[in-house]
Formats: C-alpha cells, sequence, structure tokens
C-alpha cells in the first residue's frame, strides 16, 4: 500500500468519525425536546411542571455554548486530552 492511500484511508476514517460525533452530540439536545413535559414532570410535578419543562430546555440551550466555551479554554490551555476528559467526567457524574 503506498502512503498516499493509506493517507485517503486515514482521512476517510478522520471524516467519518467527526461526522459520527457531530450526530451523537446533537442528539441529546434533540431528545430534550419532547420529553420537556416528562421532565418538568418529574422535578417540578404539580402547577409548575411547565415551567420546570421550560426551565429544562433553557439550561440545555444556554449550557452547550457555555460549556463549549469552557472546554475549548481548557483544551486549549491545557492539551485536547484533559478538555475530553473533563467533559467524559462532567457528562458521566450529570447522567
Amino acid at each position: 500500500m503506498s502512503i498516499q492511500g493509506s493517507l485517503e484511508s486515514i482521512r476517510r476514517r478522520a471524516i467519518i468519525s467527526a461526522y459520527l460525533g457531530w450526530v451523537m452530540d446533537g442528539y441529546d439536545a434533540l431528545l430534550v425536546t419532547p420529553i420537556m413535559p416528562l421532565l418538568g414532570e418529574l422535578f417540578f410535578p404539580g402547577p409548575y411542571s411547565l415551567l420546570g419543562g421550560l426551565s429544562t430546555l433553557v439550561a440545555t440551550l444556554v449550557g452547550r455554548p457555555l460549556g463549549s466555551v469552557i472546554m475549548g479554554y481548557i483544551g486549549d490551555r491545557f492539551g485536547r486530552r484533559i478538555g475530553l476528559l473533563t467533559t467524559v467526567l462532567g457528562y458521566s457524574l450529570s447522567a
């Protein structure tokens, strides 16, 4: 196998990996919308369930860009591996 063929294979795998990461990243935001009333009822039972669901949606929409900025800074400052490990640890603790 030539070096050029090897690079094409690596590029192809990198593009597929990036695409799958993007799809899985957007999946959680897409999932929050249909289950918003259930989350509101779970965390804020009674007359405030709609408000609880709305606050869940707002927290998701605000938390994504804020987390991106913070984790991007950590990744640039301390290295991408530390940023990734911090993100995975935070996600694991919140789930």
